[in-house]
């Protein structure tokens, strides 16, 4: 089977082509530009994808428009309807709108809810009638340490714009802050560690709801972000030495549970 991904975060696209190998051989795109890219070369060598694994929000040309444009060119090419490529979309925005648009204006063949495991990713395949060439042998120890490495890196970054958060409203750095948590929560999904991804969804949640104008950061909010961030940095060190997820959140749900108190009384900005 031959297998294209295609997704504007290094390390979702690395999660998944460890999950996908187990199926064929699988190339990347990092865009949706370089996917469709892709996607014709492969047509006008008569040897086309048989799986494309994408997700929806990504910048430029998304996942809703890229999969219309694949569509677009298998009629150039001929391909009839039976054998077109499966397009999976994949994407945390699973409203009924998104879900339509993907399945019927899309024309893609199936939709994934973000945060998705290899188990869910495994169980969507079976129903399509794939099964895996070789067996699983679990998480790739170097893809997990790639995921602490990138992330802790990323989280210096977004500790940076909290402090930047803290001087008043900074649109670039929330966004930033928000993306950070987003690949996070991802990421931690498809390798499992469930625990880290079910919090930095509820995280990314804030992130978002700050992100729309619902309320400017004041001190007190920026020091729960500073700790969420602090608390997040500390489950990945317990990763890197332990090689598995510390499950106790316990404190993490403290926190949360105060950013949505400040949620529920905004500081507008004037």
């Amino acid at each position: 089977m031959k297998i294209l991904v295609i997704d504007d975060e290094h390390l979702c696209r690395l999660s998944l082509t460890s999950i996908l190998r187990q199926y064929g051989t699988v190339d990347e795109a990092c865009d949706g530009n370089e996917g469709l890219v892709a996607v014709n070369t492969a047509l006008e060598a008569s040897d086309p994808y048989d799986l494309v694994f994408m997700d929806i929000r990504m910048p430029g040309m998304n996942g809703l428009e890229s999969s219309k444009k694949i569509r677009g060119l298998e009629k150039q090419y001929g391909i009839a309807p039976r054998n077109e490529t499966k397009i999976i979309m994949a994407t945390a925005l699973h409203d009924v709108r998104t879900v339509f648009h993907a399945l019927n204006k899309a024309q893609a063949t199936a939709f994934l809810p973000k945060p998705c495991d290899a188990a869910s990713i495994r169980k969507l395949l079976a129903g399509m009638g794939m099964r895996p060439r070789t067996k699983d042998v679990g998480c790739d120890p170097v893809i997990v340490e790639e995921f602490v490495l990138e992330s802790s890196e990323s989280l210096d970054q977004a500790i940076d714009d909290v402090l930047l958060l803290e001087q008043g409203p900074n649109q670039e750095a929330i966004d930033r802050l928000f993306r950070v948590i987003h690949t996070i929560k991802g990421t931690a999904g498809m390798l499992a560690f469930r625990a880290l991804s079910d919090f930095a969804h509820e995280f990314e949640n804030v992130c978002s709801e700050i992100r729309c104008g619902k309320c400017v950061p004041d001190k007190e909010m920026t020091d729960n972000i500073l700790y969420c961030l602090d608390l997040i940095q500390s489950k990945l060190e317990f990763i890197k030495e332990n090689h598995r997820e510390d499950n106790d959140f316990s404190i993490g749900g403290k926190y949360m549970n105060l950013l949505s108190h400040q949620l529920s009384c905004p500081r507008i900005a004037a």
